[in-house]
Order: structure tokens, then sequence, then C-alpha cells
């Protein structure tokens, strides 16, 4: 996966370079950004001795995403097709996808083959002890679910603006491969519905209105809002033991207080005061350094990057997706910020930075909202 996704920036930079003669402010500024994060990094390297590798495959791994979306996207735009036309095709092939896990669910010897040709390893244990069912792109688990829920919110859109029945089918599908993978999708997707809702109950004219408008200032108001969320008692269950176990233990056995105390106890930063502002460079996952007792994607960021650059990194982007909306005040802006404040919600439980599926499908809403929008015509 990560060799056929270099493959593709690769392409995509070519056909950049060739389209603006290496004058494109986006290439230009993205490798400028990478080399001043990589020169850092390397100094505090220096200084604390050690490092983990992932510190900076992250950041690669963002800039080959989003060169791949923004490829994508100029090969829809090459073709007269718009943004629409975009979220039709993430939604056909997570539908696909989904349609892969309710097989894998249905038998286990196939789920075994296809485990063994995707190199899953993880995923072995979860056919051995019927932890979770996988999908064969993102890995399973909460982070495809996660994203799935996204994508099953869009197709929800589509048919708010379409009225096409076949997104229903496909909502469906998308919605029982959530159920199978995992219940953090399964929450996100509860939130998605009742975002859907509210638009059901807004005349069709001004639906559209609403996303572009509303949107964003409601996602914002939910992320203030979200750590109020945590300590109250609506977390995560950090564990399953069977595909459907959440239904007869989450909520009925109190589980779901004590992951959520268990989250609580989990905010604890690096002691002296040069890691805790630029980071340890320790994402708390490699064998050969100090293991972070915490899944809060927040604060293993700080262990590896430092407050200043974490803040740097979550206010940094959304404030570009907000300038963004602003400036062209499109439908899929309105949905990019949707998905980032959710990436943001995602990160209080575990680290979601990085992830092939959630963030490929955010570039490619920034990608869409730059060249795709009809009202938007100007080279980037």
């Amino acid at each position: 996966m990560m060799m056929s996704n270099f493959a593709v920036v690769i392409i995509g930079l070519l056909s950049l370079l060739v389209k603006y003669k290496f004058n494109s402010t986006l290439i230009f500024s993205s490798l400028i950004l990478l080399a001043f994060f990589i020169f850092y990094y390397l100094l505090s390297e220096a200084g604390f001795g050690h490092s983990d590798p992932e510190v900076y495959i992250m950041f690669l791994r963002l800039l080959i995403y989003f060169f791949s979306a923004f490829f994508i996207a100029r090969l829809f735009r090459s073709n007269g097709l718009d943004w629409s036309d975009l979220l039709k095709a993430v939604v056909l092939s997570t539908t696909v996808n989904s349609a892969f896990v309710i097989v894998f669910f249905s038998s286990s010897e196939l789920a075994l083959i296809a485990s063994l040709i995707l190199d899953y390893d993880s995923q072995l244990n979860w056919i051995e002890t019927g932890h979770r069912i996988f999908d064969i792109s993102i890995g399973g688990g909460a982070s495809a679910s996660f994203t799935f829920s996204f994508v099953f919110f869009i197709s929800l859109f589509l048919f708010l603006k379409e009225k096409n029945y076949f997104y229903v089918f496909q909502s469906l599908v998308i919605f029982l491969a959530i159920v199978l993978m995992g219940r953090t999708g399964l929450y996100f997707s509860a939130v998605f519905i009742m975002i859907f809702l509210f638009l059901c109950t807004i005349k069709e004219s001004n639906s559209l209105v609403f996303i572009r408008k509303f949107v964003p200032v409601l996602v914002v108001f939910l992320f203030i809002l979200a750590p109020i969320i945590f300590y109250s008692g609506v977390g995560e269950v950090v564990k399953d033991s069977q595909n459907f176990a959440w239904l007869t233990q989450g909520f009925f056995s109190g589980e779901v207080n004590h992951t959520a105390r268990a989250i609580g106890s989990m905010w604890s930063f690096p002691d002296d005061e040069l890691g805790l502002l630029f980071g340890e460079l320790n994402l708390g996952r490699n064998e050969n350094l100090p293991y972070v007792k915490s899944d809060i994607g927040y604060v293993r960021l700080v262990y590896g990057y430092g407050l200043i650059t974490t803040s740097v990194m979550v206010f940094g982007f959304l404030f570009f997706l907000t300038y963004l909306h602003t400036k062209n005040s499109s439908v899929v802006s309105a949905l990019a910020i949707l998905l980032y404040v959710a990436i943001l919600l995602m990160n209080f439980k575990e680290l979601h930075l990085a992830s092939r599926g959630t963030f490929l499908v955010l570039f490619m809403l920034v990608s869409a909202s730059i060249l795709l929008d009809k009202g938007q015509r100007r080279d980037t």
C-alpha cells in the first residue's frame, strides 16, 4: 500500500511540474515545510540522542496523501468532472470495501486468506479471537470504522442532494461494515445521523446554504465541548471481546464510565519544560524507546513533537481550512472542516494522525474545494 502511494505521488509531482514548470507555490511550500521539519527534528535528535522514526515518517505520509489526493482531483478536473463526482467515487469505493468487510465476517476462511495476502499481522489475532473484522485498505479497527462513518455521512448528504435511493443502499452497506469493525465509527455515525436529520428539517433550497454557513460553526462548537463530554462519561470503550459485545457490555455494565475514567488518567506529559515544549521525539510505541502509557493522541503528539509544534499543526491546519472556506464558501470546504474537527475529536481517544483512510479523504475534500468547485476555476 505504501509503495503504491509513493508511485501515485511521484506521478502527481511529475504532472504538477509539467503543468506549472516548477513555479507552483503548492509544491514549493510543501517541500520547504518538509525540509523545515526534517531539519528541526535532526537538531532535536542531536540534543536528545535518540528519535522515533515514526516522527519523520508521519510527515512523509501526510505529504504523500496530500499529493495523491491532489493528483486524483486534477484527474477529475481534466475529465470535466466536479466535486460531487469525486464524492460519489469516494462513496462507491467505500461501499465496495464495506462489502468485503461483510464477506470476511461471513467467512473466517476468506478473512484468513485476505489477511495473508494483505500482510495484516495483527488482524490474524482478530480472526482467531473473533475480536473484530477488517477491511482491505485501511486495516479495520477504530481507524477504519471512523473513516467509514464520515463516508457514511457523505452518502447521506448525496442522497439529500440528488434524491437517488441508491445512496440509501450504499449507506446501509457502509453502516453495517461500521458495526462489524468497531464502536468508534458507530458513535461518530450517530452524530452524523443527527446532523443529517437536522439538514432534513431544513427546506431543500436552504440545505446547501446550511452546509456552507453553519456546519463550520457547529463543528467548532462540538470540538470545544468535546473535553466536557469525555469527562462526563460519554467515552469510548477501548477493548472489544467479540464483534457485537458492545451491545451487551458497553452501556449496561458501566464500562463506558470506567473507560472515561481510564482516559482521564492518561493525561500525562513530559516532566521537563524542554520535553514539554519541543517534544522528546518519542511517540511512545517504538520498542527501543520508553513506552508512553497513554493512548490519547494529543499526549503522544506532545511526547513526539512538543506542545509548540502540536499546537501549530492542529490549529494551523484548522486556520487554513477556515480561510479556504471563507474564500470560496463551498460545500466541500465545509465538509473538510467537519471531517477535520471529527479527527480532532478522535485524537482524544487515540492517535489518529496520517491515517491513510481519513486523511486521504480529507485532502481530497481540500483538493476538490480548490480545483473542482464550479464557482472557482483558478489554477493553484
